[in-house]
C-alpha cells in the first residue's frame, strides 16, 4: 500500500517575504513605519511623469504626422503642424 504523506508547512518551508519586498509591501499600510516611503513616492510620480509625457508625444506625433503628411485638408494641415511644433517646443525648452 501506498502511503500518502501530508505537507504541513512550517515557519522553515513557508514563503516568507524578503525585507525588500516586505518594505514594499508596507508602503501602502503604515507609512509611518517606513522612513523612506516618501522619497519612494517622488521616485514613482517622477517615472510616471516622464512615462506619460512620452507616451502622450508618441501619439501626437504619430496622430497629427499622420494627418499633416496624408491630409489634402489645408486647416488640418495647419493645425498638425501647430500641434507638432508645440510637442518640439515642449522637448527643447
Amino acid at each position: 500500500m501506498n502511503k500518502m504523506t501530508t505537507f504541513i508547512p512550517t515557519p522553515s518551508t513557508s514563503h516568507q517575504a524578503s525585507p525588500t519586498s516586505q518594505a514594499s509591501l508596507d508602503l501602502g499600510k503604515n507609512p509611518e513605519n517606513n522612513p523612506h516611503w516618501e522619497t519612494t513616492l517622488k521616485k514613482i510620480a517622477f517615472f510616471t511623469k516622464i512615462f506619460m509625457t512620452v507616451i502622450v508625444t508618441f501619439f501626437i506625433l504619430v496622430f497629427f504626422g499622420y494627418a499633416l503628411i496624408l491630409s489634402e485638408n489645408k486647416e488640418l494641415q495647419k493645425i498638425s503642424a501647430g500641434f507638432i511644433g508645440t510637442v518640439i517646443g515642449y522637448w527643447l525648452k
